[in-house]
């Protein structure tokens, strides 16, 4: 008997220990030069720095959070998502099927069934039946009761669970949201994170601001959080105002009326894309198609000549090379306002994959290049014979806007220059030929010309 309950007790003990649930797991400055023998004039300004000593306000929302733009009295038109074809997204993104959850909850891996059933430790039973015959009191012998357990009626089998639903990445965005397989894959390479409150908000309007973090983040510019409060209507300690800042300095977009810049507006699917090719340094490329070319891809679609005249070229270069698709209905929409859900589903598309590119620390940026060049530097600024406020390519001056030779350097490309910052290659000149590079500075004439000639190291972005 003591032998027989100890059999019973440590089976029950083994029960318990394997069927225990398992813890669940969890622009009106001078140029950013750093150079030998450099004007003072040339110094960079003072840069407030995100974090607690700058007073950066903290991003509500990882990508952006348009509710803290309502003080720029541009709230998003709740109208103009009616027509936008977000909920289906077609010309954005198609795609209704998803991966496994990343964040699905590693404790319910265990398969249902698969511990033993507690009822069944002991199949022969404990004592002997008294209606056996056997002695009042005698043991039943241990060595009967395996085969007296084997001939009885086999034991039911706990019955397959199915396995819980994954839960979704955002409480507003299910599984088969046209647009969730994109935002899932920015939410894995960390660009966006949703609110605080688990929502995505797919189809609200996208800001101005949000979506140049969002951009940003994802072709991995770093801003470092340096701000030098050049819009009157971005303050430095705004989450945005680095974000909106570096996105002017490579001209991916322009304050609104040349002064403000208006981060809290809702940004059109035109003005979109063609941020996009900016940010993928294919703008020029695209305005060097021929106008025929142009004509042909747009024509294909009804409203082709909504697209303003100037976006012309990058919207159809965003056809050709499919990072944009027209509605079924043969429209594009380019004046409709964009939706988060329309955003993410065309940044996801160039997003940037650092894993096999070199990487440096300059001025505490990372920065992620693909080339690094060495030339001579020069500064120009405006003032001086034949420079005007207009770049070659279009863009207007402003720090970030260099010359090259576009034989060395395709015009479009974004850089990093070693003592100046980020920068991007719109402009050309007589002189500049070979490993040359002329800064834009907003220095006066003499203390452009006091910089002369200088080594430069040169990244070039990807």
């Amino acid at each position: 008997m003591y032998k027989k309950w100890m059999s019973a007790a440590a089976a029950a003990i083994l029960v318990a220990a394997c069927g225990a649930p398992a813890a669940a797991a969890g622009d009106g400055q001078p140029a950013l030069f750093a150079a030998p023998a450099l004007a003072p004039h040339l110094q960079p300004p003072s840069l407030a720095v995100a974090g607690d000593e700058a007073g950066l306000q903290a991003d509500p929302w990882s990508e952006a959070d348009p509710g803290s733009e309502d003080e720029s009295g541009s709230a998003a038109d709740p109208e103009s998502e009616a027509g936008s074809g977000s909920e289906s997204g077609p010309g954005f993104g198609d795609g209704a099927g998803s991966d496994a959850d990343p964040d699905a909850d590693p404790g319910s891996e265990s398969e249902a069934g698969a511990e033993a059933d507690p009822g069944s430790a002991d199949e022969s039973g404990s004592e002997a039946d008294p209606g056996s015959g056997d002695e009042p009191g005698a043991e039943a012998d241990p060595g009967t009761e395996d085969e007296s357990g084997a001939e009885g009626d086999p034991v039911p089998e706990d019955e397959p669970q199915p396995e819980p639903a994954q839960p979704s990445l955002f409480a507003d965005l299910p599984e088969d949201h046209w647009a969730y397989p994109e935002v899932a894959r920015l939410v894995e390479a960390g660009v966006i994170h949703g609110s605080p409150e688990g929502l995505f908000r797919p189809t609200d309007t996208i800001t101005r601001a949000e979506f140049l973090k969002m951009l940003l983040t994802a072709r991995r510019i770093d801003t470092a959080g340096k701000c030098e409060a050049i819009f009157p209507d971005v303050a430095c300690g705004e989450w945005y105002a680095p974000y909106v800042e570096f996105g002017y300095r490579l001209a991916i977009l322009d304050p609104v009326d040349g002064t403000h810049f208006r981060p809290g507006d809702p940004i059109t699917r035109e003005q979109l894309v063609d941020g996009i090719v900016r940010a993928i340094g294919k703008r020029w490329e695209a305005h060097s198609q021929d106008s025929s070319e142009i004509t042909a891809i747009l024509g294909a679609y009804s409203d082709w000549k909504q697209v303003d005249w100037y976006k012309r070229p990058t919207y159809a270069y965003a056809l050709k090379h499919g990072l944009v698709n027209g509605f079924p209905d043969g429209t594009l929409r380019p004046t409709v306002y964009a939706s988060r859900a329309e955003a993410a589903a065309l940044i996801q598309r160039v997003l940037l994959d650092p894993a096999d590119l070199p990487v440096v620390y300059l001025d505490g940026h990372q920065v992620i290049y693909r080339d690094a060049l060495d030339m001579t530097a020069s500064v120009y600024t405006v003032g001086e014979a034949g420079v005007g406020t207009m770049t070659r390519t279009g863009v207007s001056v402003r720090t970030g806007a260099v010359a090259v030779d576009p034989n060395v350097i395709p015009l479009g490309t974004l850089l990093y220059v070693e003592g100046y910052g980020y920068a991007v290659a719109v402009d050309t000149g007589g002189a500049i030929k070979g490993n040359r590079i002329d800064l834009f500075s907003w220095a006066s004439v003499a203390d452009a010309l006091r910089f002369g000639l200088q080594p430069r190291r040169v990244w070039v972005l990807p």
